[in-house]
């Protein structure tokens, strides 16, 4: 069984008059509480990921608040899945991170750190219909999909099942 973890940036700075450009944001202090939290809980012994595969891969944008984002949680977590570092998240559409994870043939479960509101359409899109929702995925929030599939270059959109949504931990 294929899995894909998407988890939206905490908290960040505002952009705006005088503030850093937007890839330069960084996490606010209530950001950096939400990516320990979030964290905590997936180190913790929890029972709606009791039979999810960890993630053995981690595609993040490069912007700031999506680094920033990625050490807290792998740091309260204690997992140690393979990172990279991956430029084209950051502007990325849902095609192009579709795409992105056929590149992977040998992992069977895979995390994007990015952004809204790619991440949301890309969730919606690999979703069975029956479980779609216009729904705006928050900060710091992680879904947590399944598909009938080996590994997660396989997967086919629309025959994914939200196993996980978590957000507004802190």
């Amino acid at each position: 069984m294929a899995t894909v973890w998407l988890l939206r940036h905490a908290r960040a700075e505002k952009e705006g008059r005088g503030g850093p450009e937007d890839f330069s944001r960084a996490l606010t202090p209530r950001g950096r509480l939400q990516a320990t939290t979030l964290g905590t809980y997936l180190g913790s012994d929890q029972k709606k990921l009791e039979k999810v595969k960890r993630p053995e891969l981690v595609l993040c944008s490069t912007a700031r608040r999506t680094q920033e984002t990625l050490a807290a949680v792998l740091g309260a977590s204690g997992l140690r899945p393979t990172v990279e570092m991956t430029p084209s998240i950051y502007e990325a559409t849902e095609d192009d991170l579709k795409y992105l994870l056929t590149g992977y043939p040998e992992n069977t479960s895979v995390m994007i750190v990015g952004h809204q509101p790619t991440l949301g359409l890309l969730r919606e899109d690999l979703l069975q219909s029956k479980q779609r929702a216009e729904r705006p995925t928050g900060v710091c929030s992680l879904a947590v999909l399944t598909f009938p599939a080996d590994v997660v270059a396989e997967i086919v959109p629309g025959t994914g099942r939200l196993v996980a949504k978590i957000d507004k931990l802190a």
